[in-house]
């Protein structure tokens, strides 16, 4: 069997790809003998021809076994010259992680499950939250 999670992405700040990286991080995830490709296999990226702006990620299905989802995270930095972009995963169990992906940069994203009133505290800090 295995776990089965949901892949969901944002992007966060418009994302410029590597036009000449692009086509070896398709290959790679194009690669069947890798043994390490799950949910990620065959991705394609879409993006705009006249500024390698990003503008979808297409997989074959967005409900399956992403044991790749950091490898894929890590790849996708190496093609990325600027921008920013969260793949979120949600699990059968509906566990829940994240991570952030920016140039050469993979961080790791944790859901927190606070009160209104907890969120309010934190936005007055935070005025940049209360758009949300």
């Amino acid at each position: 069997m295995g776990y089965y999670s949901q892949f969901n992405y944002e992007i966060v700040e418009p994302c410029i790809v590597d036009k000449e990286k692009l086509e070896e991080f398709e290959k790679f995830f194009s690669n069947g003998k890798n043994g390490d490709l799950y949910g990620f296999y065959g991705v394609k990226l879409h993006i705009d021809e006249n500024n390698a702006s990003l503008l979808n990620i297409e997989l074959e299905d967005y409900y399956n076994k992403f044991y790749d989802d950091k490898l894929f995270a890590v790849k996708l930095s190496l093609i990325l010259k600027s921008g920013n972009i969260r793949l979120e995963f949600t699990g059968e169990d509906m566990d829940k992680w994240a991570y952030s992906v920016s140039p050469d940069k993979v961080e790791e994203l944790f859901p927190l499950w606070i009160t209104y009133d907890e969120f309010e505290t934190i936005a007055k800090v935070f005025p940049f939250l209360k758009k949300w």
